[in-house]
C-alpha cells in the first residue's frame, strides 16, 4: 500500500512529533511506501526511519511561499507562482463544490512534485493537528484544505487523523460550502477534543464519519525513556512560549513580563530555567526573539538556557522529561509535558488546551492567556509544586491508557 501523508508543517516541532507517530505507526502496520507533503521539505528529517520504509518528502500541493531573496527576477517568478496558486485554489474549490472530478485539471492545479505522489497513493492521511480552522487561515483558505480537496477530487480515500476542527469565521459562502464538502466527504474524521464535535455540528453536518480518539503524540509514550518521578529529577523549570499570536505592543510587554515573573520566582526557589522553542530556528513564527525578550527581564541569566534544535523529536521529548516542572503555552508543549509526567502549568490560547488538561483531571492547572498575569502564574506554580507527585501519577497513568487507544484507532483507520 502507498500512503500519502498530507498537511505536515515541518517547521513546527509539535507537528514534527505528530509526524513521528504517524510514520512509526504506518511502518508498524506494514506500510513501506510513504510520501509526506511538507511546507519545508528541507526541515523534514526522516533519515532515522529510512531503513524501515521508503519515505519521500515533497512540497505542499498548494505552494504560495515567498521569494527566498530580493533579486528582481526571483521576486517576479515567485509573484507569478503565487498568483497561479491563488487561482488554482478557486478552481479546486469550484470543482469540489460542484462535484466536478476533472482529474487532469486537479493535477495541473497542484505543485509539480506533489502531483505524482497524489496520483499513485492508495490512501491519503491528513497528519494530526489543527488544520481545518480560520484561526490562522482567514476563511480557512490554506494549503491544508487545498490538499484535502485535491485528494477527494482524485477519488482517493481521505482520513483526517486526530484533528481539532474549528472554530470558524466564514465570510465567503463558497468557502463555507468548501469546508462542509471536505468534512462530509472524508472517509473518517478522528477527533481529539470535545469542542470539535460542537464546531462540526454548527456547520449542520452529521456525525456518521466522526470517530473519537486522542492526541497523536500520546502514542509516542512507548518510544520515550522510562519516566522518573518529579522528586528524582533535577530542579529544572521548562518553559515554552507562543509567539505566533498577534499582540499589540502593550499586550506583548505584559506577556513577556508575566513569563519573566514566573521564571524569576522559580530561580529564587533554586530552579534552573530551560526555554524550549517550538519552532525551527529562523523559520516563520520562530519563538526565539520572544524568548530573548523575556531573558532581558531576568537578572540571573546564568540560570537560564535555551534548548537547541534536534532532528529527532523523541530526543526533544526526552529533554522535557528531565524537567521537574513545566510552563507551556504552545499546544504541543503542553502535550509533551503531559506525555512525560511533568507537572504542568498550562496557558491556553484555545479551548483545546483546557480539554487536554480535563482529560487528566488537571483543568485547575490551566489558565486562559486572556487572564495571564505574573502573580497568578506564581500562585499556580507554587500550588503545582506542592501537588507535583500526585500530578505526575495522574499524567503517567492516563497517558499509558491514551497511548493504547491512539495506536488502536490508527490501526483501525488503516484497516477500514
Amino acid at each position: 500500500m502507498k500512503v500519502l501523508v498530507i498537511n505536515h508543517c515541518s517547521t513546527n516541532k509539535g507537528d514534527k512529533a505528530v509526524l513521528e507517530f504517524v510514520l512509526r505507526e504506518l511502518i508498524e502496520n506494514g506500510v513501506k511506501d510513504i510520501t509526506v507533503s511538507a511546507n519545508e521539505p528541507s526541515c523534514c528529517n526522516v533519515d532515522h526511519l529510512q531503513g524501515l520504509a521508503n519515505i519521500n518528502v515533497v512540497p505542499w500541493g498548494w505552494n504560495v511561499s515567498k521569494a527566498p531573496d530580493k533579486r528582481f527576477a526571483t521576486r517576479v517568478r515567485y509573484r507569478l507562482r503565487r498568483e497561479f496558486f491563488k487561482l488554482s485554489y478557486k478552481v479546486v474549490r469550484y470543482m469540489l463544490n460542484h462535484n466536478k472530478h476533472w482529474h487532469l485539471l486537479v493535477r495541473l492545479c497542484c505543485a509539480r512534485e506533489y502531483r505524482p505522489a497524489l496520483q499513485s497513493a492508495d490512501l491519503v492521511v491528513s497528519t494530526g493537528g489543527h488544520h481545518v480552522t480560520s484561526i490562522l487561515a482567514p476563511d480557512t483558505v490554506s494549503p491544508q484544505t487545498f490538499e484535502m480537496a485535491t485528494a477527494l477530487l482524485c477519488g482517493k480515500k481521505l482520513h483526517l487523523w486526530s484533528q481539532s476542527i474549528g472554530p470558524f469565521t466564514l465570510i465567503d459562502d463558497r468557502n463555507k460550502l468548501f469546508i462542509k464538502n471536505i468534512l462530509s466527504r472524508a472517509a473518517q474524521i478522528f477527533i481529539r477534543d470535545i469542542l470539535s464535535f460542537e464546531e462540526i455540528g454548527k456547520l449542520g453536518l452529521g456525525k456518521n464519519n466522526l470517530v473519537k480518539t486522542y492526541e497523536s503524540v500520546f502514542g509516542l509514550s512507548r518510544y520515550i525513556e522510562p519516566l522518573a518521578s518529579p522528586l528524582e529529577r533535577p530542579a529544572i523549570l521548562g518553559i515554552s512560549v507562543y509567539s505566533a499570536q498577534s499582540r499589540e505592543a502593550l499586550a506583548y510587554k505584559e506577556y513577556i513580563e508575566s513569563i519573566a515573573t514566573v521564571a524569576r520566582h522559580a530561580i529564587s526557589l533554586g530552579y534552573k530555567i530551560v526555554f524550549f522553542s517550538m519552532q525551527v530556528a529562523g523559520e516563520v513564527a520562530d519563538d526565539r526573539p520572544c524568548i530573548n525578550d523575556i531573558l532581558t527581564m531576568i537578572n540571573n541569566r546564568d540560570a537560564c538556557t535555551v534548548f537547541q534544535d534536534c532532528d529527532n523529536m523523541i530526543d526533544h521529548i526526552n529533554e522535557v522529561a528531565k524537567c521537574r516542572l513545566f510552563v507551556g503555552h504552545k499546544t504541543h508543549s503542553i502535550i509533551f509535558a503531559l506525555l512525560t509526567g511533568t507537572p504542568l502549568l498550562a496557558i491556553a490560547y484555545h479551548p483545546k488546551a483546557r480539554d487536554f488538561l480535563t482529560l487528566f483531571g488537571l483543568e485547575q492547572n490551566c489558565i486562559d492567556d486572556s487572564e495571564l498575569g505574573g502573580e497568578a502564574l506564581v500562585q499556580m506554580l507554587d500550588r503545582i509544586i506542592a501537588e507535583s507527585l500526585s500530578i505526575y501519577e495522574k499524567e503517567a497513568t492516563k497517558c499509558q491508557a491514551f497511548s493504547s487507544v491512539v495506536s488502536s484507532s490508527f490501526k483501525n483507520m488503516l484497516e477500514s
